[in-house]
Order: C-alpha cells, then sequence, then structure tokens
C-alpha cells in the first residue's frame, strides 16, 4: 500500500478501512462519472453540430447579405468622391478607398492613356508601397493587350487575374509578388464612348473570378468615366470663359482719340471737350459748341431719348447705355454715357445702317421662334410693357412649366430667387422708361427646386419709322459656374473698368517712316499682338497689311507729312497674329508738328463683324438650312390638304433634313404626300397636323407610329399666321427610350413579384408567365446546372397552352452544343433567331422540339455555371438587343431570389430538425444582441427555464430573475467584456431557480462581431447540467474525504518522524548528558557543567518541538485562512536574521477548504526547509489565485543545491505527494549559489 502506519505489525487501524472504503466509492463515482460525461458529450456533440450548421446558415445568409451591402456602399462612396474631386487622379485614393479598402483590396493603381500607351498616373495602398512595385509600375508602359490594364483596354470590360504570379502575361509579376500582391482585377474608365483609363485593384490571397464584382466595378468604371467626361467639359469651359477674361483684360489704355464720336458735358450740360467726328455729326464747328449749354446750341435734341439718359446718368451717377433716333440729325445712334467728377463722357456711333439691317430681319422672326427652340438659352420676347410673348421649350424644359402669357413681374415673382427680384425687376422697369439695354444677373428656380446664376440681357426693338419700342429681344445665359470664377476678378475689373468700357479702338503714333512708337494695350485685342511685339515694327514692311490693301492705304497717307493735322479715313484687311486677315477701319492725323505727339496717330478698330454682319443677310437662308440640317432632330415643313368639309385629309412634304431620312428611312420625301410615303399611316397623325394648322396651337407629344414601328417625340407649330397651312414639325426617335421604360417597369413589376412570401416553385410560375405574356414567347425554361455531373436539370418551365413542357433532365452535351457549352461556362449569352439556318445548331433536332429561335442566360456564382434560363419562340425571331440584354437582367435578378427561396426552404427544415433536437436533448439556443440588450429565445429555452414557449418575448430582466443571485456577476461581466473589452463569450455554468429548486444550466456561445472587429451578437446554446453537476459534487465530496484521510496519515507519518528525528533524539542526548553529568561531577566538573548545560538545551529544543508539532496540528487546514496562516508562520517560524516577505493576489474564497489545508502545508514544508537548509538571508512567499487555478511559491538566496544528484529527501517527497493528490503541478527551481524556487499549481476547476 501507499500509505502506511510509522510502525509496522500493529493491526489495522479503523481508518485505513474507511479510506479503502472510499476509495471504492470514489472509483464508482469517476465510473458513473466518465458514463455521465460520455453521454453528455455526445448529446452536446449533437447539438453542436445541429447550432454549427444553424449558424452557419445564418452566418452564410448575413455573409452575403453584407456583401452586397458593401458593394452597394463602394458605388454610394464612389459618387461622393467623384463629386469631390477635381480631377482623375485626385479621385484616385478616395475611389480606392471607396472601391479597394471598401472591398478587402490591398492595392490600386491607376493607369491612363498617353501616346498610345497605358502610363501609370498614380499607386494607393494603406501602408508604404514598397518600392520596387511603385518603379515597375512607373516605368511601365502597356500597349494594348499587354498585362491585366492591357486585356482590359482591348476587350473594353472588366478582367480578372486569379494570380499574377501565374500569370505568364503579367509583367511586373516579380514587383508584385515583392510587394506581397497576387490577386488583381482591372476594370475600363469610359470617357464619351472612348476608353480614358483602366483601374487595377490588387490584395494578398489569391481568389477565383467574382462575376458580380466584376459587374460593379464595370459599372463604376462608367460611372467614373462621365465624372471624366463632365470634368473635360468644365475644363473646356473654364478655358473660355479664362480666354474671355484674358481678352476682357488685355482691353483698356489711355484713350486720346478714338474712332467714336465723342464728347464731354460738364454738370451745367455744357460742352467742354469733343472730337473730330462729333464735330462732323452735329454739323457744326468745335468753336460753337465749347462752353455753351447743349440745349442752346442744338435745342432740337432737348427732351429726346439721348438727352435724358444723359440727364439720367448724370443724376445717378450711373454709366447708361442706349440706342435712340436723334432729331439733331435724323439718324440713329447707340451711345454710352459715362459720369465722372466733372460731368460726363459720351461716346457715340451711326447706327442707321444697322437699324435698317434689323428692319429687313424681322421677316425671319418665325423661322427664328424656330431656331430659338434649337438653341441651349433661355429666349424670351416681351411687348414694349413687358409683357411675355414667347419662350423658346428650355424655359419649359428648365423650368418645368409651360409657357403661358403672363407679366415680366409675375414671371419673376414666379421662378427668379426672392433675393434678386427687387433688383431684377428695377432693372427691367428703368430700360422700359429709358429704353436701354437690360444687363442682369439673378437665380432662377429649376424643376428640381434648385436655383442656378443666369445672365439675362435684352435689347428693345425699334419700330424704323417711328423709333418707338415695340418688342424686346431677351435670352438667359446659364453662368453659375463663371460666377465663382467672375468674383475674384471683379474687384480688379472695377479699377479698370472706365478705362476699359471707355471703347476699344487702338491709338498708334508711329513715325514718318512708319515704325510705331507707341500703342495701346487694346492693340492686343484688335491685331493679336502685344504692345512689346508692335512698338518698333512696322507693318508696312512686315507684310501685316493686306496685297490688295497696300498700295490704296500708302497713296491716302502721302503727304499726311507735309499738311499739319490732315486726316484720311481708311478701311483696310490686316493679318491678325493668331485670327488670320480681320478688317480695320482707321483714321490717320498727322500730327508731326505737334511738340507733344511728333508722329503719325492712327486710330482705328475692327470691324470685322461689322464687314460680317453686311453678309449675315444674304447668308441667313444657307445658315437656317445648315443648321437645321445639323441638328440630330428630325425636322419636316409639311402643308396640309383638307376635304371639302375642312377637315384635314392628307399633307405635302414641303421640305426636310437629313436627319428626317435617318431617322424614318424615308428619301425623297420632298414634294410628296404624306399616304403616299406611308399608305397604312394612322390618320390620327394628319389630324393632329391639321388642328395645328387650324387653331395655330402648337403641340409637344409622344406617339406611336404603328406603320414604322416606332415612337416618336413631336413638337409641331404653325408656319405663318391665320390662315396659314404649313406646319413644321421636330421630331426625335425615342422607340429606344420607351423600350428601355417598358422593360423597367417590367422588372419593377416582377421585383414586386419577389416580395412576395413565394416558394421556388411559385416564384418561376409566376416570372415564366410574366415574361410569356410580355414577350409572347412559346416557352420559359429554369434550368439546375450540374457541371460535376454534367447534367441540366429543367427544375420549371412555362409554355404556352397547348405546347408541351421540357420538364426533365439532360445531359449537357445533348442539351447543349460544344460551342454553346463552352459560351455558357464562360458566361456568354447565346442568341439563335433560327434554328433551321443558324450553322451552330442541330435544324432536324430542334425541328422535332419545335423550336425555331431561343436564347440561352447562364448565371454564374462565384466562379461556377449554377443557372441556365432559356427563352423560346416556335418560329424564326429577330431577338433584338434590348429583349437580350433584359433577359440578361432577368436572370441577374430571378436566379439570386431563387436561391433565397430554397436557402429558406431548407432553413426552415432546418429549424424543424434542430428544434427537434433541442426538445429531446433538453437544451435551447439564445441569442444575445449585446448593443441594444435584445434577448431572443427558442420555445426549447423558454422551457428550460420553465417559461411558457407562447410568453412574450424575453427581455434581460426575465433572464436575470431566474438566475442565481451569487452567479449573475460572472453572466454580466462576461457580457460586458465582450462588449466593452472585445473578449470571446466563456464557458459558464450557472444555477437558475426553475418551479421552486435550483437547477445548473451550462451555456456554450460564439461571439460575431462587425467589419472592426467589435463583439455586437453572441449565439449561444444552453444544456441542463444539474445531472453532471450533482455528480461532479458527489465526485468532490469523495476526493475530499479521501484527500482528508490521506493527508491526515502522511501528517501522521511526518509527525512520527519528528518525534523520532528530533524530539525523540533530543530526549536521548539530554538523557544522556545527564548520566555522563553524575559520572564527572567528582572527576572533572567543567567537563560535568558542560553536559549539564547540553542535555538543558536539548530539553528546551525537545519543548520547542513539540510546542512546535502542537501548533501545527491545530492548523492543518488553515482554518483562520491562507493568508492569515502563511503571515503566522513565517511569524514563528523564521529567525530575525532572515527578511521575510508575503505577497497574495486574488480572492481566497474562490479556494476549497481541503486545497487550503493541502496548499498551506506544501508552502510551510518550504519554508521549513529554506530556513534550516539554505543559508538565505531573505526570503518570500507568493500566492496568486485566478478564476481557473492557484499558485503559491517560496523563493530564497541561499546555497543552493544540486537537484541531480538525488539531494532533497523526505521533504520534497512529501510535497510533491500533496501536490499530485490534488492533480497539481510541483516545479523546483534550484542552482548551486543562486537560490531556491518551490512553485505549486493547483487547479480549481473541481471547486467551482
Amino acid at each position: 500500500m501507499r500509505f502506511r502506519h510509522a510502525t509496522g505489525g500493529l493491526p489495522r487501524d479503523h481508518r485505513d478501512v474507511e479510506i479503502e472504503r472510499l476509495r471504492a466509492q470514489l472509483a464508482e463515482a469517476r465510473t458513473r462519472e466518465v458514463r455521465v460525461r460520455a453521454e453528455e458529450r455526445e448529446r452536446f456533440s449533437q447539438l453542436s453540430a445541429a447550432s454549427r450548421r444553424f449558424a452557419h446558415s445564418m452566418r452564410s445568409r448575413m455573409d452575403e447579405k453584407q456583401r452586397q451591402q458593401r458593394r452597394l456602399d463602394a458605388q454610394y462612396a464612389v459618387s461622393r468622391v467623384l463629386e469631390e474631386a477635381g480631377d482623375l487622379v485626385e479621385a484616385g485614393p478616395g475611389i480606392f478607398r471607396a472601391l479597394g479598402a471598401g472591398l478587402g483590396w490591398d492595392a490600386g493603381v491607376l493607369w491612363i492613356i498617353e501616346s498610345g500607351a497605358l502610363r501609370c498616373a498614380g499607386i494607393w495602398r494603406p501602408g508604404e508601397v514598397p518600392g520596387g512595385f511603385e518603379e515597375a509600375c512607373g516605368e511601365s508602359r502597356l500597349r494594348l493587350g499587354d498585362g491585366l490594364p492591357g486585356r482590359v483596354w482591348r476587350r473594353e470590360e472588366a478582367c480578372w487575374v486569379e494570380d499574377v504570379l501565374e500569370d505568364e502575361g503579367y509583367p511586373i509579376r516579380e514587383a508584385a509578388a515583392e510587394a506581397d500582391l497576387r490577386c488583381a482585377l482591372g476594370f475600363p474608365i469610359q470617357d464619351g464612348g472612348r476608353l480614358a483609363g483602366v483601374f487595377e485593384l490588387l490584395k494578398k490571397d489569391t481568389s477565383p473570378v467574382d462575376e458580380d464584382l466584376l459587374r460593379v466595378t464595370y459599372l463604376a468604371g462608367h460611372q467614373i468615366g462621365q465624372f471624366v467626361e463632365r470634368r473635360r467639359a468644365e475644363e473646356e469651359r473654364d478655358l473660355a470663359l479664362s480666354r474671355e477674361r484674358e481678352a476682357r483684360q488685355r482691353i483698356g489704355g489711355i484713350l486720346e482719340s478714338i474712332n467714336d464720336a465723342f464728347f464731354a458735358l460738364d454738370h451745367e450740360l455744357r460742352f467742354t471737350y469733343l472730337n473730330d467726328r462729333a464735330e462732323a455729326f452735329f454739323g457744326k464747328p468745335r468753336r460753337e459748341l465749347l462752353g455753351r449749354d447743349a440745349s442752346g446750341v442744338l435745342p432740337e435734341g432737348e427732351g429726346s431719348g439721348s438727352y435724358e439718359g444723359i440727364a439720367e446718368a448724370l443724376r445717378t451717377g450711373e454709366p447708361a447705355g442706349f440706342e435712340v433716333l436723334t432729331p439733331v440729325t435724323g439718324a440713329w445712334i447707340s451711345a454710352r454715357v459715362y459720369p465722372n467728377s466733372d460731368g460726363v463722357s459720351v461716346f457715340f456711333e451711326d447706327i442707321s445702317e444697322r437699324k435698317r439691317s434689323e428692319e429687313k430681319l424681322r421677316e425671319s422672326e418665325e423661322r427664328f421662334r424656330l431656331m430659338a427652340d434649337a438653341v441651349p438659352q433661355i429666349v424670351w420676347l416681351t411687348d414694349p410693357d413687358g409683357r411675355v410673348e414667347f419662350y423658346n421649350r428650355q424655359f419649359t424644359a428648365y423650368t418645368g412649366v409651360p409657357y403661358e402669357p403672363a407679366t415680366a413681374a409675375e414671371v419673376v415673382a414666379d421662378h427668379v430667387h426672392p433675393d434678386d427680384v427687387a433688383a431684377t425687376l428695377e432693372a427691367f422697369g428703368e430700360v422700359l422708361r429709358t429704353g436701354g439695354t437690360l444687363l442682369v444677373e439673378h437665380r432662377i428656380r429649376s424643376k428640381e427646386g434648385d436655383y442656378r446664376w443666369f445672365l439675362v440681357r435684352a435689347e428693345p426693338y425699334h419700330d424704323p419709322r417711328t423709333g418707338e419700342i415695340i418688342r424686346w429681344f431677351g435670352a438667359s445665359v446659364d453662368i453659375h459656374d463663371r460666377k465663382v470664377a467672375e468674383a475674384a476678378l471683379r474687384s480688379n475689373e472695377e479699377r479698370w473698368r472706365a478705362l476699359v468700357d471707355k471703347g476699344s479702338d487702338v491709338i498708334t503714333i508711329s513715325d514718318g517712316d512708319g515704325t510705331v512708337r507707341f500703342a495701346t494695350p487694346s492693340i492686343e485685342t484688335v491685331c493679336g499682338h502685344t504692345v512689346e511685339e508692335f512698338v518698333g515694327s512696322n507693318p508696312f514692311e512686315l507684310g501685316r497689311i493686306h496685297p490688295d490693301d497696300l498700295e490704296r492705304c500708302k497713296e491716302a497717307m502721302r503727304g499726311l507729312a507735309d499738311n499739319p493735322g490732315r486726316s484720311v479715313a481708311i478701311e483696310h484687311r490686316y493679318l491678325h497674329k493668331t485670327k488670320g486677315w480681320r478688317w480695320l477701319e482707321g483714321t490717320f492725323t498727322g500730327l508731326f508738328h505737334d511738340p507733344a505727339i511728333g508722329g503719325l496717330v492712327a486710330n482705328f478698330r475692327d470691324v470685322t463683324e461689322r464687314k460680317e454682319a453686311e453678309e449675315a443677310l444674304r447668308e441667313s437662308e444657307e445658315k437656317y438650312r445648315t443648321l437645321f440640317g445639323s441638328i440630330d432632330e428630325g425636322f419636316i415643313v409639311v402643308e396640309l390638304a383638307f376635304d371639302a368639309k375642312g377637315r384635314p385629309a392628307d399633307y405635302r412634304v414641303l421640305e426636310t433634313n437629313e436627319a428626317f431620312e435617318r431617322q424614318t428611312g424615308l428619301v425623297d420625301a420632298a414634294g410628296k404626300t404624306a399616304l403616299r410615303l406611308a399608305p397604312n399611316l394612322e390618320l390620327s397623325w394628319i389630324g393632329t397636323y391639321g388642328e395645328v394648322a387650324l387653331t395655330g396651337e402648337p403641340v409637344r407629344f409622344e406617339s406611336y407610329a404603328k406603320s414604322l414601328d416606332r415612337w416618336w417625340s413631336v413638337y409641331a407649330s404653325r408656319v405663318g399666321g391665320d390662315g396659314s397651312s404649313t406646319v413644321s414639325v421636330v421630331f426625335d426617335d425615342i422607340t429606344e427610350r420607351k423600350r428601355r421604360e417598358a422593360h423597367a417597369a417590367f422588372l419593377a413589376e416582377v421585383q414586386d413579384a419577389f416580395a412576395l412570401p413565394s416558394s421556388a416553385d411559385e416564384i418561376m410560375q409566376a416570372v415564366g408567365a410574366k415574361v410569356g405574356a410580355y414577350l409572347n414567347v412559346t416557352t420559359c425554361n429554369f434550368l439546375d446546372v450540374d457541371e460535376g455531373r454534367g447534367e441540366l436539370t429543367v427544375s420549371h418551365s412555362w409554355e404556352k397552352t397547348d405546347v408541351s413542357g421540357l420538364i426533365r433532365t439532360f445531359r449537357t452535351e445533348d442539351f447543349l452544343t460544344e460551342e454553346f457549352g463552352r459560351a455558357s461556362r464562360a458566361g456568354e449569352t447565346t442568341v439563335v433567331r433560327d434554328t433551321q439556318t443558324d450553322p451552330r445548331t442541330d435544324a432536324r433536332a430542334y425541328a422535332e422540339l419545335d423550336l425555331g429561335a431561343f436564347v440561352g442566360v447562364p448565371f454564374h456564382r462565384d466562379g461556377e455555371w449554377r443557372f441556365f434560363l432559356s427563352v423560346t419562340d416556335s418560329r424564326p425571331r429577330d431577338w433584338r438587343e434590348d429583349e437580350v440584354e433584359l433577359f440578361r437582367e432577368l436572370s441577374n435578378r430571378v436566379f439570386p431570389r431563387l436561391e433565397r427561396a430554397r436557402a429558406e426552404e431548407a432553413l426552415k427544415e432546418n429549424d424543424d430538425w434542430l428544434r427537434l433536437a433541442q426538445r429531446y436533448a433538453g437544451s435551447g439556443t439564445w441569442e444575445w444582441e449585446l448593443r441594444t440588450g435584445e434577448i431572443r429565445w427558442s420555445g426549447e429555452h423558454r422551457e428550460l427555464f420553465g417559461f411558457d414557449p407562447s410568453d412574450e418575448p424575453v427581455d434581460r430582466e426575465d433572464w436575470w430573475a431566474a438566475v442565481h443571485p451569487e452567479d449573475l456577476p460572472r453572466i454580466e461581466e462576461a457580457g460586458r467584456r465582450c462588449l466593452e473589452e472585445d473578449e470571446e463569450w466563456p464557458e459558464i455554468d450557472y444555477r437558475i431557480f426553475r418551479n421552486g429548486e435550483i437547477r445548473w444550466i451550462a451555456a456554450r456561445g460564439q461571439t460575431e462581431r462587425d467589419e472592426e472587429g467589435r463583439a455586437v451578437r453572441i449565439l449561444g446554446i444552453s444544456v441542463d447540467a444539474t445531472g453532471r453537476k450533482e455528480a461532479e459534487e458527489e465526485r468532490d465530496r469523495l476526493l475530499a474525504r479521501q484527500w482528508v484521510a490521506t493527508a491526515e496519515t502522511a501528517e501522521r507519518e511526518r509527525i512520527s518522524r519528528e518525534l523520532h528525528d528530533r524530539v525523540a533524539h533530543s530526549m536521548g542526548v539530554a538523557h544522556q548528558s545527564l548520566q555522563l553529568h553524575d559520572v564527572l561531577a567528582q572527576k572533572n566538573a567543567d567537563r560535568a557543567r558542560a553536559k549539564l548545560d547540553l542535555a538543558k538545551e536539548m530539553t528546551k529544543a525537545s519543548l520547542e518541538s513539540t510546542r512546535n508539532l502542537s501548533a501545527e496540528l491545530r492548523r492543518l487546514d488553515a482554518e483562520d485562512g491562507l493568508e492569515a496562516e502563511l503571515r503566522y508562520l513565517l511569524d514563528v517560524a523564521v529567525p530575525p536574521g532572515i527578511r521575510a516577505g508575503i505577497r497574495v493576489e486574488g480572492n481566497e474564497a474562490d479556494v476549497p477548504g481541503h486545497v487550503r489545508g493541502q496548499l498551506f502545508l506544501v508552502l510551510r514544508e518550504a519554508v521549513r526547509n529554506a530556513v534550516a537548509h539554505s543559508g538565505c538571508h531573505s526570503l518570500s512567499v507568493g500566492l496568486d489565485i485566478g478564476p481557473k487555478k492557484v499558485v503559491g511559491s517560496v523563493q530564497d538566496d541561499g546555497r543552493g543545491f544540486d537537484t541531480t544528484d538525488g539531494n532533497g529527501g523526505v521533504g520534497l517527497r512529501s510535497m510533491r505527494e500533496r501536490t499530485a493528490l490534488l492533480d497539481g503541478g510541483f516545479e523546483l527551481d534550484c542552482r548551486p549559489g543562486m537560490g531556491t524556487r518551490v512553485e505549486v499549481s493547483i487547479p480549481l476547476a473541481w471547486g467551482q
């Protein structure tokens, strides 16, 4: 036996018998425990398997939903990035964060096309990009087809490389390997139909092709391409605006002489200056005018519009401009008035010729209305009092409001920004009063409700005979994007406005040989040369004067040097630096005699526009035809024919444009009647145009022409006044748009059907019926694909009445030819318009199946061909591309919904099995939403806690109320750690109150986390563990009794050794010393005294040992607490010369009593050994109590010993045996001269 009495031969103690009986009971309890544990493990394994299947199914559904949501979020994020970015390179990092980092990619590279090759424009990666990879990308120039970007360029579609290291066509795979990048995805960026670049995404892990992600990135590429196209258009617009600003900045200079007639008046309206042209215009010499009141010397002008305009400018201090018929000369003038501190400066020119041209242009008013509708600006007309007579269609397109008669004030109040209404009405009222030009900027509300800035310019049209305003012509130009740029220039423009706006003429001073000595800055506008380039040059010698005008110019200026003050006026062509030949009109004056000038003064302007205006009237008809020949919309002018009752019967085509023939397919239509061109034309078209001709009311409508099988958007208006039978028609083919709208409505109807809870068979039946009714097809078949077995199964087939279905399983090669099978595996749609003539089909086989045409759309999931949609017609059919695209979109929507429906059916079946397993296993499942606190229990879990399965949802208070108060903090702490410290849910056993009794619950859970790794939910299972706990408690009681009995036996053996080795030995020495004392007392008193002293010491030592043994017997179980007993031990057992300390961490209450007792005995033995044998100067005792184990240690700085030579003796053996009884671990760290450390680790699992 392992334990024996210290002295052999004695009868067996009754406690030995008790120990053997306890051992037998313990063995039986252990056997029962093993059996119970095995049964519970089997039950728990079954429940865990069911729970894992359930969790896996839930995770799969949630993962798919989250993946779809992440990809949708990525597309929205790309939209936000593009809204904020200035260009594609600037948008690159944001695009990568949205598509790359948002979808799990580690790097992004932007490639743009430059000089016929792809060049790297940027690399992005969350961390530092390895230099080798960045350098390799920067040095690469990829041609069409080179690498993944080159392949995307060639195919113009998204491409995928599963592993770049295995792709021989990937030119920088070594650099990618160095950067730890393996998988690559590239998608094109389209700019207005052409490829602008390629965006490449890379990540560390290899990955199979994700068709859905390819589609998402391809759409993102189109989205980015639209952004590039929009930015390019904005840059072109900004460049045009910049050039305009530069031109305006170049206008200016000191004006000493101009070609305009010019005069200045003081505040009393007295002439202070006038130039030669003004003198000639008034017909009076300068000396008669200077210093005199204008009304006095020119009485016929008093009260005229020009007089009032000058007076108003003086009164308001604001510049004014007007065009009036002056009574002074009877001519039309255009005047600009600029107030200054001395009075006003007036610039004017004779515009009579222009006014005559305007009179001629009045006849083109009807054509103007048609052309106005074609321009992108808002164009409008009002009568002299401001009542709106006309708006072009751009007004309705922008505001969403059709034209209705209204006053200008009403239109402004309804559509202009409230902050701009007052200024607009004031400006319009002013020009109505003065007859000037309206030029105002204000914000107009769109039909979406937002406001944009518009520049509004309106000019009055005067009656050539009376000079009265008979109409206002206005245009509103969108300048919203220009406003911001103009704001920065406004302060500078205001400084130069007085000079810049006073004229555009050039003033130069030349020497007698023609060399220019001075030029105003406007030279750059008129001639294209800077002042620096022009000064010092001789235009006559440099070939800048047109050869046909050169001699005439020289002849006109001969003799100016000899005739002081003489002037000549010349019109000639000048070679502009960048614009070619331009017409100039100038006055050349010889002022060589003037000391201040000493040269030839030239004042000239660019009159090219005037020259061109003179040709405008002659060219207007040609321009009109060119305009309507170049627009995309079809244009036709027709003459209606009416029957005897005045009803429209037909119409004859007068003229058409090229778009008419292109859109209708009707050629040489001019001169022919409608019914001759299209005999089956619906009479409603003739009736509509007849109504327009009779009423004069324009009409806009959309209608279907069955004879042409096309949809049209039409705008028809009468040409001419009452009685005219001529109608102009502008139309556009909107057939594709109408088809797209019909398809979208059909898909929305299908999507609505998906929202209803339906089985997979019900979904396929509903979709098949809708497809058949919408497209008039013969059959619609849904097939499941099993590539592993090479089979196609028609899981559902919708067919017309009297058409046999195809519900069966086919071998792939029997159903699809090799070519069709290859296309389907590649994800390509198969389109067959005639099975009898298509070389890819077996005509005989398809004839037997009564198939004349069909479309097949494969559906892939995670790179695997999973489903096949087949739509057939019994007759040959020319499938339109929009129909094929509809089938593709239908496939992308139907099959994921079928997968979900089948998954829901399977999940329901799994749920039924899970509930059955839980009911028979005495377990239940639960979910705990950590952020909201929401708790969801299965019905079995409710029954486990004694709740009615039909009760209202369980909340946390209901759960907590059922838990034993001593166990509740552990559950709360576990939940807190999961939520706040991102820890996993531990395995917890806790007690509950159920029907008046305490039951043990074993709870196991799995923590679910969000994308940032934070715990959001716990999915768990609970099992009634009361039987297991009772078995464990019974085992623990038996173990405790065994441990106590074993410890008592070991302690008796140790005390027996102590009594024998110490007390008995000391008493023997004392007894022997007393005997020697008696013998030596008469012979040697000193030796006798020494023996007596030794006897006293031994007696004292025996007494001390006896007391210590007595104290140890009292503290065998550390009944006063482990820490208290250890402190007491250090106080009584450690001599004063040794420094001793103790450290305790944790709650001692978590350590069972029998464990405390045995641990105390082990540590006490270690302390004694250190004091007795180590020769140490310091000694420390440590105690660490954790949730699963308690660790005790004793360390000294003594001499140590070599553990390899067998040293240690009874004390070490006793410590090891006590530790082994508790299934603990014993460690000894001891080396000679380095001290000794004893560590004991005891598990607490059995005690929990």
